[in-house]
């Protein structure tokens, strides 16, 4: 079975069958390339904070450095040694309204996540395109995270919540501006996020947004 790490949020509905997939090496394996880094669906999220950790200085991979930021403030350290990539992910496929941390960075950077419903048959999806498919008789199998051109874009994670830790966040945002060779705002954008409806902060935080893209679309330079 999946790891999932619903414990405390989502109470577990009595299954007839349960299915013991923790073994199979493939959902465990790391690799990078040119292509891009893979991260088995049965990896921790200790692990893939590692793993971003490692990679993050590598040539077309240094926005992991943001991602593995963000992944150090999810749950606690004793939750991100038992969850995994696709425990999580599979919370928020079943309650969309989880505002999943790993689902806003990975979707942020254009992820994609492989879902596996036979041994012959595979199909990549982007996140948001996960989220609307039926996972009856299927399973994920990795993600893949691909490289971006080196001081041509910007990526920007941010978490508002009560405390540091062990506390459902206010409002959870990730930013991807990329630019062309002319320091121009590219189309390729993503600007996501989730909130707990409390209307003040929410349009505190579209203020804030808004000044953000404004910003970006008038300087055009500074590119992190």
């Amino acid at each position: 079975m999946w790891k999932f790490n619903f414990a405390g949020i989502y109470p577990s509905s009595k299954k007839d069958i349960y299915i013991d997939i923790n073994d199979i090496p493939d959902l465990h394996k790391i690799s990078k390339s040119d292509f891009g880094l893979v991260l088995g669906g049965n990896i921790t999220l200790t692990t893939v904070l590692e793993t971003f950790q490692k990679y993050s200085n590598d040539t077309g991979f240094k926005y992991l450095n943001h991602l593995a930021q963000h992944v150090e403030i999810i749950a606690n350290v004793s939750v991100r040694n038992i969850g995994t990539i696709a425990g999580n992910l599979m919370m928020k496929h079943q309650h969309n309204e989880f505002s999943s941390d790993l689902c806003l960075i990975l979707q942020s950077v254009g992820a994609h996540v492989v879902i596996q419903e036979s041994p012959s048959k595979s199909q990549s999806f982007y996140l948001y395109e996960f989220l609307n498919i039926r996972m009856n008789h299927k399973i994920i199998n990795n993600i893949i995270l691909y490289p971006l051109r080196d001081n041509s874009y910007i990526c920007k994670f941010y978490k508002i919540m009560p405390r540091a830790q062990n506390a459902r966040s206010h409002i959870d945002a990730g930013f991807l501006f990329t630019f062309d060779d002319n320091g121009k705002v590219s189309l390729q954008i993503y600007c996501l996020y989730y909130f707990i409806i409390n209307y003040h902060s929410y349009f505190n935080f579209l203020q804030i947004l808004f000044i953000y893209i404004y910003n970006i679309f008038q300087k055009g330079v500074g590119v992190a």
